[in-house]
């Protein structure tokens, strides 16, 4: 090997200063290093700070934490708030928006296991008056992270929570406002209250909004008012009614009203997964709480500030019954309307209202019979009341009338012998008439009766009224019934073959919600009248030597009379003889009537109660038609009669 002074002299320096330069630049990339994770650890701090957006702490059993920030959080630019409402447009980063409408799954089906139903409508369905106007509108579908203070220079604060634990803060300024953001993913219950220790004059209003798409899908939303909340610092713990929500995105807005101090306040929230409460919102039809028979919700009126409260409730039956709402709520002391309770069919027909007034515990609709079919419940609430009621529609399989059987046309059908329930619901422009619509194959008799089901001497004291009816509606017998009495039947009827009806109403008295039976019995029979023979031209035909039997029934404010038309071929005397039951007492009951085809009145003849033989009348006659009229005479009467005629030469 060939030795080089000169270049080993070199060799050596550079050897030397080889490790100097490494050591220089470790520790170069290790400050670098250094500085990325402080910037990085501070990063998302300075970011929240420009964007005036906070974590916050959350105070639980006196421990103040921090709440985690699992989800990213997007740079968004802010624009000004609108009536004191966080508005967020163009936003740079996007992340998944929860549904904020779970609903119903189009494959659900009743818990007894009935066919599967559609999911109810969604926004997109829904006609201009029944959307609401959202409270703001932005468009992409990022989480909302920021409020624009209304006031300039004032830094905005959104609080990412919990939909459990307590939260204490401060507004700075009487422009001030302070928003809560969090998410539940189940359906359940949330309570919330405002604490305030200081006994100054502060006053917040406490907002509860939920995110909603504005045309029931895509990427456009708003935020709708669920409850408002007003809280003073006087009243120290300012508590909501709980109020039902559904898996999503919601916002609470906390305010000054008033004459403003900066007083500090804590927010409490209590949220319980569960679904015995409504899910808000249900303010339409469309948006309905879903609810089954003999399962109870409960419910609360929410503050709307404008307006009242209106929660909707739907319910299906698979087969005819008959439902009894049951509303119950706590006892305000006060003798005013609370809440007014609506039952409506499919199409939206009124079949029950009643009122609960704020001194009631309860009111119950009475069984209401309906067939198969969807049904709507709708609470209207009267006067804002922090407290909650509870909605349950029992169910009863009975056999009962079918509601809205309130006109000839929609009356239920009903059979000899076989009794159907029913009640008169309250309503709110127009009484409940039930009618009941039977057809008789042939000629005979029916005799139809009303049964209180309630134990006489304790229902409400009003009165029943039982009707029948022919096809064209003609009023044939009519009697009254209170809740005295067990049963009220009526006398036989000879009715011809064909339809006819029974009406059931509370002849414009008081109402009588109470259940009733009614029914009828038939005997087919050749030998009976066929009401309507009221008059000459429905004068039944009567074959000489025949015997008729009849009644006269009592319809109500007219009397009742049989018409009877015969032929004469050959001059002689008509000899008519009336008969019925020794009833006692010396009084004429029945007035027979002859008459000529002119009507002219040839004779009559009286009988009384205690005539048990025939009393006959004889009256010279020519060949012609002739009538008899059979009617009551100096009083009424229901009892059976008979009547014959025979000419003799």
């Amino acid at each position: 090997m060939r030795q080089m002074k000169h270049n080993g002299s070199s060799g050596v320096h550079s050897a030397r200063r080889g490790p100097v330069l490494k050591q220089i630049f470790t520790v170069f990339c290790c400050v670098i290093l250094l500085a990325a994770l402080v910037f990085i650890s501070d990063a998302p701090a300075v970011r929240l700070s420009e964007q005036g957006v906070s974590y916050g702490g959350r105070t639980q059993n006196g421990a103040q934490t921090l709440l985690s920030a699992d989800e990213p959080v997007p740079n968004v630019p802010v624009s000004k708030a609108q009536n004191g409402v966080p508005f967020v447009s163009e936003p740079t980063e996007t992340a998944p928006l929860t549904q904020p409408f779970a609903e119903p799954s189009s494959q659900s089906s009743d818990p007894s296991g009935a066919p599967a139903v559609p999911a109810p409508e969604t926004d997109a369905d829904l006609t201009a008056d029944e959307t609401d106007a959202p409270l703001y509108v932005y468009e992409g579908g990022s989480r909302y992270e920021s409020h624009a203070p209304a006031k300039a220079g004032e830094e905005p604060r959104t609080l990412y929570i919990d939909p459990s634990g307590q939260y204490e803060n401060m507004l700075h300024s009487a422009t001030d406002t302070v928003n809560y953001e969090f998410s539940v993913g189940s359906r359940g219950v949330l309570y919330y209250a405002l604490n305030a220790a200081s006994d100054d004059s502060a006053a917040w209003k406490v907002r509860l909004y939920q995110y909603y798409y504005v045309n029931g899908g895509g990427e456009e939303t708003a935020l709708r008012l669920v409850n408002t909340l007003n809280a003073t610092a006087k009243n120290g713990r300012n508590r909501a009614p709980g109020i039902g929500l559904i898996p999503g995105r919601y916002v609470i807005s906390v305010v000054n009203d008033g004459t403003f101090t900066p007083s500090m306040f804590t927010l409490s929230l209590e949220f319980y997964a569960g679904t015995s409460f409504e899910m808000e919102y249900n303010d339409t039809r469309t948006r309905y709480t879903e609810i089954f028979a003999n399962v109870p919700v409960k419910g609360s009126a929410s503050n709307y500030e404008n307006g009242h409260d209106t929660d909707w409730y739907m319910i299906r039956t698979y087969s005819d019954c008959a439902f009894d709402i049951l509303f119950t709520h706590a006892d305000q002391k006060l003798n005013t309307v609370a809440f007014k309770v609506y039952l409506y069919d499919a199409d939206l027909h009124e079949i029950y209202s009643g009122n609960s007034l704020l001194l009631s515990t309860s009111i119950t609709s009475g069984r209401v019979g309906v067939p198969a079919g969807t049904y709507y419940i709708q609470v209207q609430s009267r006067v804002y009341i922090d407290s909650e009621y509870t909605l349950t529609v029992r169910r009863d399989n009975g056999f009962y009338e079918k509601e809205l059987n309130d006109t000839l046309a929609a009356a239920t059908p009903i059979t000899a012998d076989k009794p159907i329930r029913g009640a008169l619901s309250g309503r709110t422009s127009n009484a409940d008439r039930d009618y009941y619509a039977f057809t008789l194959e042939s000629p005979g008799y029916v005799s139809a009766y009303i049964k209180n089901l309630t134990p006489a001497g304790s229902a409400s004291g009003n009165v029943r009224r039982l009707q029948v009816m022919d096809a064209e509606g003609r009023l044939l017998f009519g009697t009254l019934m209170t809740d005295a009495a067990d049963e009220v039947r009526t006398p036989n009827i000879g009715l011809a073959a064909g339809t006819y009806y029974l009406s059931v109403d509370n002849d414009d008295l008081y109402l009588n919600s109470d259940i009733y039976e009614v029914g009828f019995s038939f005997t087919a029979s050749g030998s009976w009248e066929r009401e309507y023979n009221g008059d000459r031209e429905h004068a039944n035909i009567l074959a000489e030597k025949a015997n008729v039997s009849g009644t006269l029934s009592n319809a109500e404010a007219v009397f009742d009379e049989d018409w009877y038309a015969f032929t004469v071929d050959a001059d002689g005397t008509i000899c008519l003889r009336l008969s019925h039951e020794n009833l006692g007492g010396g009084n004429d009951i029945f007035r027979v009537t002859l008459y000529s085809a002119e009507l002219e009145p040839i004779g009559d003849t009286m009988v009384s109660y205690e005539s048990s033989e025939a009393v006959s009348g004889r009256f010279g006659v020519t060949p012609g038609t002739y009538y008899a009229r059979v009617a009551s005479g100096n009083y009424q009467s229901d009892a059976r009669y008979y009547l014959s005629f025979e000419i003799e030469k």
